[in-house]
């Protein structure tokens, strides 16, 4: 064999395995399911159940799997759900499942931020003002754990008291606030008592400070004896009877 014959076959061999080479890694390729896939599906699920559930403003980033990871190509459409315990701020998880011929499934890692409107204060409060209608802004947080500690309108902190200064523009929590006191020491206060057939009101005299829902002392003033009961209004104290 020649110089030209050798190079002919040695350069039609070289072809073959470029054929050969080519068809083994579209093979590959096809028989294990496209990460892409697995990460899109996840984001679609989760979009659509905060949009469903809870709000439209969120930022949802994937993380992108590891090229390792080899899952047999799915032959129905994959399936995404939330694991047990999983939470939807943060970072969490998402589930994706194959229940085909060959199942599988993965949780695909996810970090979740939302946002929502929540109560600022407009100016500077001092420490014991009321707080009125002229001192709220809404701005947008993002929200976690302690997003119950915010309030959504002006309506949940109208007439609180501030427990210590709070500098304008500051978002307004719980924390920082006290219900208005409904019931002073020393006031006159109605003393309600009721069953399902009789409602008895009485006149008592409060012995403590009462907000909202604070059970303090109260005295009967015809009978002078010292009851608890549960502040329910403005001057008006829910007793047994």
């Amino acid at each position: 064999m020649d110089f030209l014959q050798c190079l002919a076959a040695l350069c039609n061999w070289f072809a073959l395995a470029i054929l050969l080479f080519s068809f083994s890694a579209n093979s590959s390729a096809g028989e294990f399911h496209a990460h892409q896939d697995i990460e899109k599906t996840a984001e679609a699920f989760l979009r659509q159940h905060l949009e469903q559930t809870h709000t439209d403003n969120f930022d949802i980033r994937i993380s992108t799997l590891d090229q390792r990871l080899k899952l047999s190509q799915c032959d129905s459409p994959l399936d995404a759900y939330l694991p047990p315990g999983a939470k939807l701020y943060g970072k969490t998880t998402v589930g994706v499942r194959c229940s085909g011929g060959k199942p599988w499934k993965i949780f695909v890692p996810v970090t979740l931020a939302l946002y929502e409107k929540v109560l600022a204060v407009s100016r500077t409060i001092v420490k014991g003002e009321t707080l009125g209608p002229e001192d709220f802004t809404m701005v947008s947080k993002e929200v976690g754990p302690a997003s119950q500690t915010y309030f959504r309108n002006s309506q949940q902190a109208l007439g609180f008291i501030a427990k210590r200064s709070i500098p304008a523009g500051r978002i307004l929590t719980a924390h920082m606030v006290q219900a208005p006191r409904l019931v002073q020491a020393g006031q006159e206060v109605i003393l309600l008592a009721t069953t399902p057939q009789l409602e008895v009101r009485m006149k008592g005299k409060a012995l403590s400070d009462g907000s909202k829902g604070d059970l303090i002392n109260v005295r009967n003033v015809r009978s002078k004896r010292v009851v608890q009961g549960i502040v329910i209004h403005a001057g008006v104290v829910r007793v047994n009877m």
